[in-house]
């Protein structure tokens, strides 16, 4: 992992209330690398590779752990999904009510790769950049309120932080 999605959820929490119940859907074991900001929390981390930390291996939300969490984190997983505008609104209709989600994902430039293992993409994987604007109308429709959007085109990622109304 690069350090700008740790570095973009890390601000993004200053942003946020403190956290007691997380979430964190990432891809490639990006979960284990965040559960240091959460310290304290009760933090779950959902992968879709059985890597050291992940505590549930899927790849689909239905299998989200009770009580809902008051933070979801989405690292770089939207790229990956064949309907990220559907992913967005299961993630904000899971999240606790005043429930933060923090979403981080590539967009523009940023080359295609695996979700697996961060190589080149294997067979039958999806990739997309997201752009900013489509996610920004994706968590208006799931009406997230949106307290911060940082687009480092620089480095092909875009960060989100919304708030559930």
């Amino acid at each position: 992992m690069h350090g700008f999605p740790y570095a973009a959820v890390a601000q993004m929490l200053q942003l946020v209330p403190v956290p007691r119940r997380v979430l964190a859907l990432t891809t490639s074991g990006l979960g284990e690398h965040l559960r240091p900001l959460f310290a304290g929390a009760d933090y779950t981390a959902l992968d879709v590779v059985p890597l050291p930390g992940v505590d549930i291996v899927a790849d689909v939300v239905s299998v989200l752990p009770a009580p809902a969490p008051d933070c979801i984190v989405c690292c770089d997983v939207l790229e990956h999904t064949l309907d990220a505008a559907q992913m967005v609104s299961e993630l904000a209709d899971v999240v606790a009510p005043g429930g933060s989600v923090l979403l981080t994902c590539g967009t523009g430039h940023r080359p295609p790769h695996s979700a697996l293992d961060g190589g080149p993409l294997q067979d039958g994987e999806f990739y997309q950049n997201v752009p900013q604007a489509d996610l920004l109308r994706w968590c208006k429709a799931a009406k997230l309120r949106i307290v911060d959007v940082l687009d480092r085109a620089d480095v092909g990622d875009l960060y989100v932080c919304g708030v559930r109304a």
